[in-house]
């Protein structure tokens, strides 16, 4: 039953995960520091039932939702940082450049946007530029994941 019960949470996690990161990537209004924050706090809602009631789910929690945190992490993180292509391949593992490029192009600053933070710069966005044209922006909400991921 423990197996089921990973599977069920991994399935349902990565499916929140993906639907929340097409949603972001759809929807170049939601593109914005303040909802990377809101994603974020969204996040530590489940690892606080996680840790309360199942904390041997954490980690499946973290792998499943580590899509969305890391389109969270583009919007609030300073954007000159994305310059150094190690930098970006470091820091975010799980997204590709087309995924992070689609989420620069509708960025806008707002209110809990850093003081530097304005529009992002052509030399961030060329600096992204994806190794293939075959980079999927988009995740499948409905893969199957495995006891593996």
């Amino acid at each position: 039953t423990e197996t089921i019960l990973y599977l069920l949470f991994s399935q349902a996690f990565y499916f929140i995960s993906a639907t929340l990161f097409n949603h972001l990537t759809e929807n170049p209004e939601l593109c914005k520091a303040s909802t990377g924050f809101v994603i974020k706090l969204l996040v530590s809602h489940f690892e606080e039932w996680a840790s309360t009631n199942h904390p041997d789910l954490i980690p499946i929690l973290k792998a499943e939702f580590e899509y969305v945190m890391q389109a969270a992490n583009v919007l609030v993180i300073d954007k000159s940082v994305l310059l150094n292509s190690e930098v970006v391949h470091h820091i975010f593992t799980k997204l590709n450049l087309a995924q992070i490029k689609i989420i620069l192009k509708s960025f806008t600053p707002d209110e809990l946007s850093g003081p530097s933070e304005g529009e992002v710069s052509d030399d961030i966005l060329r600096s992204l530029t994806p190794n293939s044209s075959g980079d999927e922006t988009r995740l499948d909400p409905f893969k199957l994941v495995s006891k593996t991921n």
